[in-house]
């Protein structure tokens, strides 16, 4: 049977080697960007250490350290550089790394693949693997997966973790540019059981120096089997895979004897051909494809069944548009009827209040007269007042006269009695005088409060008239409210035409564009909706 073999190598900074670590763990608790890890089956999966990470990466790269600081200090004690230039060129292992802000990629990962879906359950079936096909709902869609039962879990766990630790023992047994740290068995996944390295690079370059460059390490790995190398990195790993590809091919056919007694005979192929299997990435891309294929063919159903919905709506809205446009035809005719009897009230109570005006503004207008009236006499009144003031110094002045005279002669004393006599009919006359004029007086009084009282009516009447201007406006303002509702009853027409346009048009789009048109065609109108 032919399979796919592949390696696949990623350089990792130690910050994105702990990233790396961190996914490899499949821990249920986390999420991870790869949907496709099925929990029910973690426990089959394996991790080893196969070499102390610190240690290794010490023995590496430590010597080099060493040998540098060794000439800063030669270059310090000879006077070449100064103390504050040995501080900042003087480093160590984390030092390095760092380089300044700028990680080196001093290690690489490596997925290990053989096979995809479709050979595995080839493999399964020749190793006598029991297992059962469940479909399984996914973020991606529906996909359909091996489950290996229970009894020959651990049989098929071993089976790879031995093919691969075996592939990793190879590698850190001779000087191939790697030193592989350790090992992740994953079978858990969508595709075939797979595993993931963790490797410090050991090259050298041309003057046998070591280098963490990983096109070093793959030309060094090329150099111990006497394969050439290339200036082009690419061709490097092309010859790197095409010389460890058909390991893990070899490695699993013998595993596959020495465990269990079967020959697979897996034969490691590199063309792409329709009549082949695929590589584990070409089966998730397939089945991502897959995916968009169904979510596409769910999303068409459900715009279809969005269509039907939206018929219906269409529908149903049109009887409720009918029986609105009913419901307001006769509520309006009710308020235009309502609204022409308040009128008729209003235009009689426009007259009544228009007649009393004009009672009042004759009545306003006689007042002023007697007003007017009263003024000039109550002038007379103290015309005459002063008059009488005259009379009465003038009185006294006889009256003193007359008491000088009468001791003259009787003749002056009769003249004075005569005069006496006289005074007291003028005083009488001068005394009703006076009393008509408090009389005129209070009636004065009486008057102007007569006067306070009718301005108080006017004012009154004034603001009665205010009144009933506010009335005829507001009146007015809910007259043109109903003549704009009765145009928008008019309109429904028009709104059913574009309603149908529009949904004829864009079939596809939901109720809200609906919503939109009436929305705009109530804010026209000027109306709540």
């Amino acid at each position: 049977m032919q399979v796919t073999a592949t390696i696949d190598l990623q350089r990792q900074t130690k910050a994105s080697l702990r990233a790396v670590r961190k996914h490899n763990e499949h821990d249920p608790h986390v999420k991870h960007s790869n949907v496709q890890i099925f929990p029910e089956d973690t426990e089959m999966n394996r991790h080893y250490d196969l070499l102390d990470f610190d240690k290794t990466l010490n023995e590496v790269y430590g010597g080099m350290i060493d040998e540098k600081n060794k000439k800063l200090d030669e270059q310090f004690r000879s006077g070449k550089i100064s103390f504050n230039r040995y501080n900042e060129r003087k480093t160590n292992l984390k030092k390095w790394l760092d380089n300044n802000g700028k990680p080196r990629q001093a290690f690489t990962t490596w997925v290990l693949t053989l096979g995809n879906l479709e050979s595995n359950l080839e493999i399964m079936k020749k190793l006598n693997i029991g297992y059962e096909l469940r479909k399984i709902k996914t973020a991606e869609g529906i996909i359909e997966r091996p489950f290996v039962i229970q009894k020959d879990r651990a049989r098929w766990s071993r089976y790879w973790v031995k093919t691969y630790r075996e592939f990793a023992t190879i590698i850190n047994n001779k000087e191939h540019g790697f030193k592989i740290t350790s090992v992740d068995i994953h079978l858990d996944e969508g595709g075939a059981p797979h595993a993931h390295f963790e490797s410090i690079n050991c090259g050298k370059t041309t003057t046998g120096k070591v280098s963490y460059n990983l096109n070093a390490a793959i030309k060094q790995n090329l150099e111990l089997y006497g394969i050439p190398t290339s200036s082009n990195s690419r061709d490097n790993l092309k010859n790197f895979r095409a010389n460890f590809d058909p390991l893990i091919t070899a490695l699993a056919n013998r595993n596959a004897k020495e465990m269990m007694n079967v020959d697979l005979d897996l034969q490691t192929y590199r063309k792409r051909s329709k009549h082949k299997g695929l590589s584990m990435e070409e089966y998730k891309q397939r089945q991502a494809t897959l995916t968009e294929l169904s979510k596409s063919k769910q999303a068409l159903e459900t715009n279809q069944a969005l269509l039907v919905q939206l018929q219906q709506r269409q529908k149903q809205l049109q009887e409720e548009l009918d029986k609105q446009k009913k419901i307001n035809q006769a509520r309006i005719d009710k308020v235009i009827a309502q609204a022409q009897l308040e009128l008729d009230e209003i235009e009689k109570q426009k007259e009544i209040k228009q007649r009393e005006l004009n009672d009042l503004s004759s009545k306003f207008n006689n007042f002023s007269e007697v007003k007017q009236r009263q003024q000039a006499e109550l002038k007379e009144l103290e015309n005459q007042k002063k008059i009488l003031d005259g009379d009465i110094e003038q009185f006294k002045l006889r009256r003193i006269k007359a008491h000088m005279r009468m001791t003259d002669t009787l003749q002056q004393k009769e003249q004075v009695q005569a005069e006496v006599d006289e005074l007291s009919k003028t005083k009488a006359s001068l005394q009703a005088e006076l009393a008509d004029a408090k009389k005129i007086k209070t009636d004065k009084q009486r008057l102007l409060q007569e006067s306070q009282q009718l301005q108080q009516e006017v004012e009154k009447l004034k603001s009665d008239v205010l009144r009933v201007q506010n009335v005829r406006k507001k009146e007015a303002l809910e007259l043109q409210q109903i003549r704009q509702q009765s145009s928008f009853v008019k309109n429904v027409s028009d709104y059913e035409r574009k309603l149908s346009e529009h949904l004829r048009q864009n079939p596809d789009k939901k109720m809200s564009s609906s919503r939109v048109i009436i929305t705009n065609l109530q804010s026209d109108n000027g109306l709540e909706r």
